[in-house]
């Protein structure tokens, strides 16, 4: 693919020296999550933000980039992540370029070989990270969805909404707001 800031880019081949924050920030920042099916526009990147906010602060930038690999693989729907038909290419994909999204931004890795293999099933991010996105799903399912609520609870495991409401941004904001939250992270981390 060509990437916004116009680099030749594999998906199916990352190379840590061909990630770019800029493309991942702009490409996040137009995705809309659920394959649009919302109320109003609502970004991956703001999404990726939220959950950058709510974890614990050591686990905060695996939070931002927690679904950075979609920055070239898109969002697909969970449901069609989950098939067997479908989703394991996607998931071999989806985790080799995560993996190589971690090297590139020094997220921490599990030391356990079984998890860092591209056919694992084993999540690579922290727990936190993971309550946290499963969380998000149940408030943005009551904030953004026509039927409110939560329609699945199997999507989100039966964790419960956070108690504040999403207000969508638009894709520019979303885009520098990502930007400044890794600067951020990232100063805390050197500083």
């Amino acid at each position: 693919i060509q990437t916004f800031l116009g680099h030749r880019f594999w998906p199916l081949d990352p190379r840590p020296d061909e990630i770019y924050l800029e493309d991942i920030a702009h490409a996040l920042s137009l995705q809309c999550r659920f394959a649009g099916h919302v109320r109003a526009f609502y970004s991956v990147g703001q999404h990726s933000i939220y959950v950058s906010q709510v974890v614990p602060a050591v686990d905060a930038l695996w939070g931002l980039l927690h679904d950075a690999a979609e920055f070239a693989l898109v969002d697909i729907p969970r449901p069609l992540k989950r098939l067997p038909e479908f989703g394991a290419a996607y998931r071999a994909a989806e985790r080799r370029l995560q993996l190589c999204i971690a090297e590139v931004f020094g997220l921490a890795l599990p030391e356990r070989l079984e998890v860092l293999a591209v056919d694992s099933a084993l999540p690579l991010e922290p727990a936190s990270v993971r309550e946290a996105d499963l969380r998000m799903v149940s408030t943005e399912k009551r904030d953004l969805m026509r039927t409110g609520g939560l329609t699945h609870v199997w999507d989100t495991d039966g964790y419960p909404p956070y108690d504040w409401t999403i207000t969508p941004w638009s894709a520019r904001t979303t885009e520098v707001r990502f930007l400044e939250r890794f600067a951020e992270l990232t100063a805390r981390r050197t500083g």
